[in-house]
């Protein structure tokens, strides 16, 4: 029996999301500026027996702060998120969730009702330049950048979308990028993982 009596896929959604962070070996503390804190990101488009998307880790909210632009300041809702916010100086847009849905799934006829969208590792990961704003801010966490071992997350908590994937019970797959697929085909090499993609970048 699931907990709380909710189903497969909602009870999957809640240890996903107590549970998914302790798999990771994370720098501590792993906060944004201000200690807000990183949350595990979790599919809430989860159409069973349909289209699978899976990309690599999911964008945040940015804000002005001071002087420093785009300051990752929270996390999204929702993989591939279209939601908008204000970021102090403008508004913004979330790109990776319009893009995918204007530019590649609308033209299928895909709506979000119709597919299973999820992460390789479900939380945000810093860039060096995400680093460096937070220490123009004073900010002395993270300890350093994790967006480098974005490979070893993705093993660490490979587990998770092994069961994903018995839950959504795909038709097909689509994976966002080469690096995502050459993960998931352990496929090593630029040149390699490009053409998993079709492109064979000379």
């Amino acid at each position: 029996m699931n907990r709380k009596g909710g189903s497969a896929v909602e009870n999957f959604q809640r240890r996903l999301y107590s549970d998914y962070k302790s798999h990771l070996s994370l720098p501590e503390p792993y906060s944004y500026i201000y200690g807000n804190p990183i949350q595990t990101v979790v599919p809430l488009d989860t159409a069973q027996n349909a289209v699978f998307i899976i990309g690599a880790y999911p964008s945040a909210r940015f804000a002005t702060i001071k002087s420093e632009r785009d300051a990752p300041v929270g996390d999204n809702c929702v993989p591939f998120s279209t939601e908008r916010c204000f970021d102090a100086s403008r508004i913004r847009t979330v790109n990776s969730g319009f893009e995918l849905e204007q530019a590649y799934l609308k033209p299928l006829g895909l709506q979000r009702t119709l597919w299973w969208s999820t992460n390789l590792v479900r939380i945000f990961l810093f860039k060096d330049g995400h680093i460096t704003k937070y220490r123009h801010l004073g900010c002395a966490w993270p300890s350093h950048e994790t967006r480098s071992q974005f490979h070893d997350y993705a093993g660490q908590g490979m587990s998770w979308l092994e069961e994903e994937f018995d839950l959504a019970r795909p038709k097909i797959i689509i994976t966002l990028g080469c690096e995502v697929a050459g993960i998931l085909q352990n496929m090593q090499g630029v040149r390699r993982r490009n053409e998993l993609l079709g492109r064979d970048l000379k």
